[in-house]
């Protein structure tokens, strides 16, 4: 049995500009027993053993961050546990959903669970866990709700051998035994085999450059499978999450479904908010899906604004510096990291003002949508996440600042607005800044049906017993 962890301080933070998705106010943030106690004018509530003085300084809820690759297990020579959420924690994220595509991949109850206790007890922020589905393994999908995962993610392209590549009719039965389990439906979209009849012809004409890559992966393919998604949501009923749309007909196919009432969910990554074509190339940089055109970079920022895009999510996926380094194109893992440097990153393509937004979608929505219901808000009674940030300072994205040991950082170089100073997870403090203060104290979070405050896939969080 382990040992019972202490009950945090009462904390008191007082005069920061607190952050909502409805409104931003000067407040005080009294945090007791590892929850928000009180949100109140200045000076009106207190005392708490400890006091930070946040005057000048913004108040955001912790990202959830619903899209990282740990590579922990079985990767981790490209990361593990603890660099990954030392770089979150240094982020303003408190909370991640860990994807399926580790070693072993978590496409059963088993493998979720052997990949669950591993984490435990080495995480410095909390943990939510997806699983893997596929045709081949479409009957694990209620062992997989049962066992605590968050959501199942299904591949329509790159899909790991264990799972498969779903035929249209086959997503139809997935999606249906997803509705059954009461789980959130993960899809990435994509043509897996006009990914691979184009990377063929480009490989035969002596192809082996980034452009030809990125050239292999169509804005079209991309919104078709984001079409044969919704189609299948629509008629199924599920709930579906479009995994990190990069195109502007992407976006419109999935506006049209949710205006036809389908539950579909709609993601995001900052790099291509930030970032086009011409960027990637310069910058070296592989990542599926690729940088798109300076006009879909711009239809996703409308899409932001407008509310189209419910959730903006890191898709961090690191890899090893001799992994990025090879020469030939297509023997380079795609991926990139990108957990830390996403808060400021949106501060820089939206500006201060836009804080709401982000409170939406980077903590909000993903809380709920994938059933974290004590996450994602400053109120009372949720769980005391929460991260200040200078909103006036500045940071420079070089090694000596990063945590990930990820290679390829797509803003290296770059100076970023909006310095974190300090992160903290259920009342107690794990970052400040350039420090982590305690040890990890990250735990594993628990979705189950049917309880109060159940998200659009009828889950809610409730912390996690490895019993």
């Amino acid at each position: 049995m382990s040992e019972p962890r202490p009950s945090p301080q009462d904390l008191l933070i007082r005069g920061a500009l607190v952050i909502s998705p409805a409104r931003q106010e000067i407040a005080d943030v009294l945090v007791s027993g590892g929850q928000i106690a009180a949100v109140g004018p200045p000076g009106a509530i207190g005392p708490a053993d400890v006091v930070i003085d946040a005057h000048g300084l913004t108040l955001l809820p912790g990202l959830v961050d619903a899209h990282v690759h740990v590579r922990d297990p079985g990767l981790d020579h490209k990361e593990d546990i603890g660099s990954v959420t030392r770089a979150a924690a240094a982020g303003g994220v408190t909370s991640i959903v860990v994807m399926p595509f580790d070693r072993p991949i978590a496409s059963s109850s088993t493998a979720l669970e052997a990949n669950r206790d591993h984490l435990q007890g080495r995480a410095l922020v909390d943990f939510a866990m997806g699983g893997a589905i596929g045709p081949r393994n479409v009957t694990e999908i209620i062992r997989l709700a049962e066992a605590g995962a968050c959501s199942v993610e299904v591949m329509l392209a790159d899909a790991p051998e264990e799972v498969g590549l779903p035929t249209p009719a086959e997503l139809e039965r997935l999606l249906v035994a997803a509705d059954d389990a009461g789980i959130l439906v993960g899809v990435y979209c994509d043509d897996g085999q006009e990914a691979t009849a184009a990377r063929d012809r480009f490989v035969d004409a002596g192809r082996r450059d980034l452009a030809a890559f990125m050239d292999s992966r169509s804005a079209d393919a991309e919104a078709a499978a984001a079409a044969t998604a919704c189609a299948a949501a629509l008629r199924t009923g599920a709930a579906v999450h479009l995994r990190q749309l990069s195109t502007a007909a992407a976006i419109a196919v999935a506006r049209a479904a949710q205006d036809g009432s389908a539950d579909i969910s709609v993601e995001v990554t900052p790099h291509h908010l930030a970032l086009n074509t011409d960027d990637a190339l310069a910058r070296g940089l592989k990542v599926l899906p690729p940088m798109r055109s300076s006009g879909d970079r711009a239809a996703l920022r409308r899409a932001l604004a407008d509310g189209s895009i419910d959730v903006v999510a890191s898709d961090h996926a690191p890899h090893a510096a001799a992994e990025k380094e090879q020469r030939n194109i297509w023997d380079v893992p795609a991926g990139l990291p990108g957990i830390q440097t996403m808060l400021s990153v949106l501060f820089k393509v939206l500006g201060a003002e836009a804080a709401p937004l982000i409170a939406r979608v980077c903590s909000e929505t993903p809380a709920r949508r994938f059933g974290l219901a004590a996450k994602g808000g400053i109120e009372p009674g949720r769980d005391a996440d929460l991260v200040l940030v200078d909103t006036q300072a500045s940071w420079l994205v070089e090694p000596s600042a990063l945590y990930s040991r990820g290679a390829g950082v797509p803003f290296s170089g770059d100076r970023l607005p909006a310095v974190v100073r300090t992160t903290i997870l259920r009342g107690r403090i794990v970052y400040q800044d350039g420090h982590f203060p305690g040890p990890p104290d990250g735990r594993w979070l628990r979705p189950q049906r049917g309880a109060i405050g159940a998200g659009p896939a009828g889950l809610a969080l409730q912390l996690g017993a490895t019993t």
